[in-house]
């Protein structure tokens, strides 16, 4: 826990210091990963459509590159993803708040697009560990592995901050700030290997085979 107090902490100094494009390519690190498992929740469920999603990535990481920002695209991208918003009460796996995650970080992606305001970005980190955390004690409950009473289920919540993907998150969200902090320039070569990079990373349910994708089958 002391551990990722201190790890949080440094994360969140190090976005007040950054520069507007270096935390809007953060916050797009977090959101690959995160729409990842927007594609692992549409597979399990067979509903959902993540192209507003994958739009609004490409949208940030093109206006990275090039400077020119389309204002008016990213308002009707975030006005279309209420429509690919599941409803926890029709959907019961794992990956349903999965899903929610990511849909919440996309829109504060955007709102940052919008309008620059550094909550944005720590929202998304934080989203972006939430995931991590809820996914780690979803599958320790339904794998028993803390089959303890209610009065002892804090054992487990101990327990996540300290499973190595959980600790792997945070580690890459500090290591991506501070390549980003020494950046005089975001070239596109980096942007690309940045975005390229991230993807290895998170939960990635379909990458490590934990969810089969119909073109797998």
């Amino acid at each position: 826990m002391e551990e990722y107090t201190k790890t949080k902490a440094d994360i969140s100094q190090i976005i007040e210091r950054l520069a507007f494009a270096p935390c809007l390519a953060f916050a797009a690190t977090c959101c690959e990963r995160l729409v990842l498992n927007y594609h692992a929740f549409s597979v399990v469920h067979h509903w959902g459509d993540s192209a507003p999603l994958d739009k609004a990535l490409e949208l940030i990481w093109v206006s990275l590159k090039t400077g020119t920002f389309e204002y008016n695209e990213a308002n009707m991208l975030l006005n279309s993803i209420e429509a690919i918003t599941p409803d926890l009460e029709k959907f019961n796996s794992i990956y349903v708040w999965q899903a929610l995650y990511a849909i919440d970080a996309v829109k504060a992606l955007l709102q940052y697009y919008l309008s620059p305001e550094k909550q944005h970005i720590v929202h998304i980190s934080d989203l972006s560990m939430s995931a991590i955390y809820h996914y780690v004690q979803d599958v320790a409950f339904q794998m028993d592995i803390f089959a303890v009473p209610p009065q002892k289920t804090n054992e487990l919540y101990v327990w996540a901050f300290t499973a190595p993907i959980f600790v792997t998150e945070l580690a890459d969200q500090r290591k991506t700030l501070e390549v980003l902090q020494i950046q005089t320039h975001l070239s596109i070569d980096f942007l690309d290997d940045l975005r390229k990079t991230t993807k290895r990373s998170g939960i990635n349910a379909i990458a490590r085979g934990l969810v089969v994708a119909p073109d797998q089958l």
